[in-house]
């Protein structure tokens, strides 16, 4: 196999060859780091590449494996990791020149229990500063791989571009409100944000702690859910951590599984969703219908007062957290990631009272809809590209945050806490990928993974295809 054939396979297929000693994790991380030469000045998704660490990560676990000591599906695999998880040795920006130089001690819970694992870290990708809604210009912003004029949406941005170009068979991006799912609806992958509370957050840079959540992006449904096997459960040092004894997702993909009901949003005046979106929409319900999933036709409770309600949790938290850094650095924050933290610092905190009260309804509507239905469908985003070089954006003020639109179809769930998956499922004329998104209820995992296979299954005939682009494995 070349080194393209190798960085192509999914983990799961790369965990089977590792365990059958078809292929070792040495060959498989000295892919990596060429790869990335290769495509990473087109895409620039990482902020530091590790490949002498990876190597020697390799070398160990090929050590160990040999010997009999395989410890599972990770094991010797490179995958890659979000900059604003602690690693230990190195450093971990948040994409801020404000962390530019900053080497921690100590790893983040999901990075520790991945090394336990045995997973490889071949680097740290790109992400808007402090996963904020802008780019820094220190860094850049990440292309797709699909088209390197697009940008992959936010804010694991850069995980989303190279788990697509094949940099790594997975990475950890974090979501609070819709940034793994967006990335990986734009670039063509999957992307779980998980239950609040299952994937601990010690150890991740926070944007907003009632909102935040830890998941894996990923090129199939099976490789998620064996990267959720590694990373869930309990964790002391994260107190909103929830104690509960858990199934393994991986198996849940081969037991049988009833059909569950599945609700499918409507289309509704001023949601903003395009045509190639629709379409898509529309297709991916006729196959879950077609695969004997009952259907039923549902509105979104009150998507709007959500948009809103979560943008006040985010403000107020997020220049919480960031208060002594604006008073002192103010002048190193991107423009408006700077007027957001100012503009959170002023907000009074009956509006943050509100919205937590705002918060309360939408999750007592949607656990009302939930007693209809075990899942919705639903769109990642109103549209399913964005140029990279477009105007730059107006300051945050002036007409309201442009982030709000984006947030109708995905931020709910950051409110509600509930487990929600984007699939892959089609494309723009142009060849652009586009996603659909499937949500359940907490801890509803393993049938949303499940059902989320099945769809993965029945939608691989309408994917882009990947001749002619070099950057796509």
């Amino acid at each position: 196999m070349t080194a393209d054939d190798l960085c192509a396979m999914t983990l799961s297929e790369a965990a089977r060859l590792i365990e059958r000693r078809d292929v070792s994790p040495v060959a498989l991380t000295e892919a990596a780091p060429d790869r990335i030469a290769r495509c990473e000045p087109q895409l620039n998704a990482f902020i530091t590449v590790m490949a002498d660490d990876a190597l020697a990560a390799a070398r160990t676990a090929e050590a160990e494996i040999a010997r009999g000591d395989y410890r599972g599906p990770l094991h010797g695999v490179p995958i890659s990791l979000k900059d604003l998880l602690l690693t230990r040795g190195v450093r971990t920006t948040a994409g801020s020149r404000i962390l530019a130089n900053s080497v921690p001690d100590r790893d983040a819970t999901v990075v520790r229990r991945l090394r336990d694992a045995g997973a490889v870290f071949i680097g740290k990708n790109n992400l808007l500063e402090f996963a904020y809604g802008e780019v820094h210009p220190d860094y850049g912003p990440s292309r797709n791989p699909w088209n390197t004029d697009y940008g992959t949406s936010g804010s694991s941005s850069g995980s989303g571009a190279a788990v697509a170009a094949g940099l790594g068979f997975a990475s950890i991006g974090s979501d609070t409100g819709g940034s793994i799912r967006g990335p990986a609806a734009y670039c063509g992958i999957v992307g779980l944000k998980p239950t609040y509370g299952l994937v601990s957050r010690a150890g991740a840079f926070p944007l907003s702690w009632s909102c935040d959540h830890i998941g894996p992006m990923t090129r199939s449904v099976r490789d998620c859910a064996l990267v959720l096997d590694a990373i869930a459960g309990y964790d002391l040092g994260d107190p909103t951590s929830l104690r509960r004894t858990l199934p393994s997702y991986a198996a849940s993909l081969d037991r049988p599984a009833e059909r569950p009901t599945i609700g499918i949003v409507l289309p509704e005046d001023g949601d903003g969703v395009t045509s190639d979106v629709r379409r898509v929409i529309d297709e991916a319900a006729a196959v879950v219908q077609h695969l004997g999933f009952p259907i039923v036709p549902v509105k979104l409770p009150h998507p709007e007062q959500a948009a809103r309600a979560l943008l006040v949790l985010i403000y107020a938290e997020a220049s919480a957290i960031h208060l002594s850094w604006l008073r002192e650095r103010a002048d190193d924050y991107a423009p408006n990631t700077r007027e957001r933290l100012e503009l959170g610092a002023q907000l009074p905190a009956t509006l943050y009272l509100q919205a937590s009260r705002v918060r309360g309804v939408i999750v007592g509507a949607h656990r009302e809809l939930f007693r209809r239905v075990d899942l919705l469908l639903l769109p990642v985003s109103p549209s399913p590209q964005y140029l990279v070089d477009a105007p730059e954006p107006e300051p945050v003020g002036d007409e309201g945050d442009r982030i709000k639109g984006g947030l109708r179809f995905t931020g709910p769930f950051n409110l509600t806490g509930q487990p929600a998956i984007t699939v892959p499922c089609g494309a723009t004329p142009q060849g652009l990928p586009i996603g659909v998104q499937l949500v359940a209820r907490p801890l509803a995992e393993p049938i949303l993974l499940h059902v989320a296979a099945e769809l993965e299954r029945a939608m691989t005939d309408r994917l882009p295809g990947r001749e002619g682009n070099p950057l796509v494995v």
